[in-house]
């Protein structure tokens, strides 16, 4: 096994103990390398707005994580998540940054 396959993370168990259907798929791998992150993603939601979806819920989850690991406010962390969202996204040069690869996803039966 590899370094980096070592600081990967498992698949979730919710996943992993249940059967694999048409709608179970990895949608993005991200990892950080010291100044930016990178990503392979699949675009495989029916419904782009989804992917929203899944971003709102994720920013809950971080926030829990950090009240959690740092011992901070849920609330007040999710708020420093949400300011720091809107500063990147209102920026330029974000946008002129991208380091995303997109996976084709798989062909909807």
């Amino acid at each position: 096994m590899s370094e980096l396959e070592e600081r990967a993370l498992p698949i979730p168990p919710a996943v992993a103990d249940v059967p694999v259907n048409e709608f179970t798929h990895e949608i993005v791998r991200a990892w950080w390398d010291g100044e930016r992150p990178r990503m392979m993603i699949r675009a495989t939601f029916n419904d782009y707005r989804m992917a929203g979806t899944m971003l709102a819920e994720l920013a809950y989850h971080f926030a829990n994580a950090y009240a959690v690991a740092q011992n901070l406010n849920r609330d007040e962390v999710l708020k420093g998540l949400l300011a720091q969202w809107d500063e990147i996204h209102s920026s330029d040069a974000m946008k002129n940054m991208l380091s995303t690869e997109a996976v084709p996803a798989e062909p909807k039966a």
